[in-house]
């Protein structure tokens, strides 16, 4: 697979073979970029669910550049924002382990 893009509206949720990412509460926030240096910028929480038993839960402020680990897949946030149809992540998603850039901590 290629990497793919996707646009994850506020309050809703994209849904793949083994993973499920929601997005929501963005805001201009201060984070640290990759090389450790303070930023401000939009930011988004991501909620990412894989299945199991229990299912495995986590939850990323992230910002745009950043790179997450989601289960099957490596998301890199292309950006954040707000448009006609309100707020909204443009994520793009490569399977695990294909090099998108190293994750950053958030």
């Amino acid at each position: 697979m290629n990497s793919q893009t996707y646009f994850i509206r506020a309050s809703t949720q994209l849904n793949l073979p083994g993973v499920q990412i929601a997005a929501g509460n963005l805001m201009m926030a201060e984070y640290r970029d990759r090389e450790g240096i303070a930023q401000r910028g939009p930011t988004a929480m991501l909620w990412i669910q894989q299945p199991g038993d229990p299912p495995l839960t986590q939850q990323v402020r992230a910002h745009v550049g950043q790179v997450v680990d989601a289960g099957p897949y490596t998301v890199r946030i292309a950006d954040i924002g707000v448009d006609e149809g309100g707020g909204f992540v443009q994520a793009v998603l490569r399977p695990a382990g294909e090099d998108l850039e190293r994750p950053c901590s958030s």
